[in-house]
């Protein structure tokens, strides 16, 4: 009997429980859910701080199970929510009344794991959107959301969404901060055009010039599943700059598998900061392609530039470079080749370049400084504080004017803090090397330079290739340059420069034609030519300037070979750009027919002037020709006949000297007297 009560109790509270069941279902079925749109507006309302209006019907539906499903899943239907006509305002300071307005969102959610407090859309899908952007100079935007109540805690709910669906839409974007404005239309491309399922076209304005753009991306865009990549190719053009992508994304709520194959074209590097936040210099015209990684974790990104190729000017470049997301300043480090370098793109790194390669860079011309050569272009420090860089750059083979010898380029650029440095920034030259360490400190105002610089085992031959009377000369140049300014650019750092120069050629040989030329040994220069040149004992050639505010002056400067002895006396001052040299040759030998006498070299570093004393010329031609009318032809060269006098170059002395090295006061100090 009491079984039989047991087993009537446990039927009737499985009918009751199937009975509230049939109720419940019945209750959703036929259930208004127009009902609760002010209720589900007001608490999406009070998330966002901004007014949420269903404007439209709000309905529900069930949805078999994914047969993918598992376990308790796989039988359970899934609630298909329909809010139709969603409205979100706007800032109050916006220049639109909404932010937001949708024809139609709707919501898959998966009912099971809502026991565990996780609310997990399947889908969201959006249809034709109109949303607007909007961004003022101070830097407030409108799509930065506050809650009206500030949150007692961490909320106990989970929410993820697995795949968002947009269909056709538009979003217009204001930004008077970054100075740029656009609209974005999306359709929604047919069934054949899959994996596509979404296009969109892009127009506006970026500063002056204009963006516009055409691409299209998939149909559905998977948040959470790796294996499921989300496919996109565009082509934009912001300005003069223009970007070609195509590739995959994955993952796409994390950034954990961007894989782009990315071609980027402009007028100068510098003008991608604004596109990427990435610190890079002027330079001529380029085109580069390569692969784009990228991920996204929660202390800052990683973006790998990869194996990309390209042309800058008309140099070759090719390489792999990293942006890293990080505090307190992102970091681009990267190894970076020129095959083939031309030497004149590098012009615009230190505003070397013409007013028609900064019309075409986009930069305005500067001032005309007239008869000077040294830029005066002010670098563009502003954006040093804004990223650290390490950077490695090798020109394998340089494109250069036969006149300036150099065949190679390496450099390693350091960025941090503000303080750039070339450490060492090489050149292969003359058979030989200059090697140099630079300094750049931004953070002073104006920028504080150092320059420290060893010449080493220069070939004299190869430093005048177009001379043909050095082909033959033999001897090694070094040398040690300390220099120290405060400058915003080449010519004002030079202008205010302080230390020491000294080059020293310790034995060799050297062309007899040139000496004799020096000399103004007018015989030996027609013998020289007549029979050839030949080489002559080289005993040294030392140079000591010392550098202050802007001028180096000669405080020795030596030229003693077995058949002459050459002093040079003066001063250039980069300043004003001027040339003062005087130049004292003494033969020490017999020399007829030598109108020997101090050669001067003046004008400017661009337009150099060589002359030599008249006066001088002038008594010892008239000297002859008084003796011409007075006595035999024999005597009547004597004037123009050198006899030597007892000179010796001290080269010991030099030598010594350049044992020491170079020496510079700290930036912005000026060398002692």
């Amino acid at each position: 009997m009491r079984t039989h009560a047991i087993a009537k109790g446990l039927l009737w509270l499985v009918v009751t429980l199937i009975a509230l069941l049939a109720v419940a279902v019945v209750v959703i079925l036929t259930f208004d859910w127009n009902r609760t749109r002010g209720w589900i507006g007001e608490k999406v309302s009070e998330a966002t701080g901004r007014e949420v209006v269903i404007h439209g019907d709000l309905t529900l539906h069930w949805t078999r199970p994914s047969p993918n499903e598992i376990g308790l899943a796989r039988w359970v239907p899934m609630p298909r929510l329909e809010a139709r006509d969603v409205t979100m305002s706007n800032a109050q300071w916006a220049s639109e009344p909404l932010m937001a307005r949708v024809d139609s969102l709707v919501f898959l959610l998966r009912p099971v794991p809502l026991l565990n407090k996780n609310l997990i859309f399947r889908e969201i899908a959006v249809a034709s959107p109109d949303v607007n952007l909007q961004r003022l100079k101070d830097g407030r935007n409108n799509w930065t959301l506050t809650p009206r109540q500030a949150s007692s805690g961490p909320s106990r709910w989970r929410v993820q969404v697995e795949n968002v669906v947009l269909r056709q839409g538009h979003l217009t974007y204001d930004d008077a901060q970054g100075d740029m404005a656009f609209d974005v239309t999306a359709q929604t491309l047919p069934a054949d055009a899959a994996p596509y399922g979404i296009g969109f076209a892009v127009k506006g304005r970026y500063h002056k010039g204009t963006i516009e753009g055409t691409g299209r991306g998939g149909a559905v865009l998977a948040l959470q599943d790796p294996s499921r990549p989300f496919p996109v190719e565009g082509k934009v053009k912001i300005g003069s700059t223009h970007v070609d992508l195509a590739g995959t994304l994955s993952n796409p709520a994390h950034l954990t598998g961007l894989d782009m194959r990315l071609k980027v074209s402009g007028v100068s590097m510098s003008q991608l900061y604004p596109l990427t936040g990435i610190t890079l210099p002027d330079t001529p015209p380029y085109t580069t392609q390569g692969r784009l990684i990228g991920t996204l974790a929660s202390q800052g990104g990683t973006w790998k530039y990869e194996n990309f190729t390209g042309r800058v000017g008309g140099s070759d470049l090719s390489g792999t470079i990293q942006f890293a997301a990080r505090q307190p300043r992102p970091q681009l480090t990267g190894t970076l080749l020129s095959k083939t370098l031309r030497f004149e793109d590098l012009g615009p790194l230190i505003g070397a370049d013409s007013d028609a390669e900064k019309a075409a860079r986009e930069a305005p011309p500067q001032k005309k400084r007239p008869g000077k050569v040294l830029p005066d272009e002010p670098f563009r420090v502003e954006r040093w504080d804004k990223i650290d860089a390490d950077v490695r750059f090798t020109g394998q083979h340089i494109v250069r004017d036969e006149n300036l010898p150099i065949d190679r380029l390496t450099t390693h650029l350091i960025l941090k803090d503000g303080v750039l440095t070339l450490d060492p920034l090489d050149f292969a030259m003359a058979g030989g090397n200059f090697t140099s360490k630079i300094t750049l400190d931004s953070g002073a105002k104006p920028i504080k330079t150092t320059l420290r610089a060893d010449v080493r085992r220069l070939q004299l031959k190869q430093l005048f290739p177009k001379v043909d009377s050095m082909r033959g000369s033999v001897g090694q140049v070094n040398g040690d340059i300390a220099l120290s300014a405060q400058g915003d650019s080449v010519a004002s750092m030079l202008g205010g420069s302080n230390g020491e120069m000294r080059l020293l050629v310790n034995q060799g040989s050297f062309s007899k034609f040139l000496l004799e030329a020096a000399g103004l040994n007018v015989g030996s220069v027609v013998v020289t030519k007549l029979f050839g040149d030949k080489q002559v004992k080289l005993n040294c050639l030392a140079g000591d300037f010392a550098v202050r505010d802007g001028v180096a002056r000669t405080r020795d400067f030596i030229f003693d070979t077995e058949d002459a002895y050459i002093t040079v006396d003066g001063a250039v001052d980069f300043k004003t750009e001027q040339l003062d040299f005087t130049i004292k040759p003494e033969q020490k030998g017999v020399r007829i027919v030598s109108l020997r006498a101090p050669l001067y070299v003046k004008g400017t570093l661009g337009d150099p002037k060589v002359s030599v004393n008249a006066g001088v010329v002038a008594l010892k031609a008239g000297g002859a020709v008084a003796l011409a009318l007075l006595a035999p032809v024999a005597t009547a060269i004597l004037p123009l006949t050198n006899i030597p006098t007892e000179q010796a170059a001290d080269c010991s002395a030099a030598l010594a000297r350049m044992n020491h090295k170079a020496k510079a006061p700290p930036a912005g100090k000026r060398s002692s007297p």
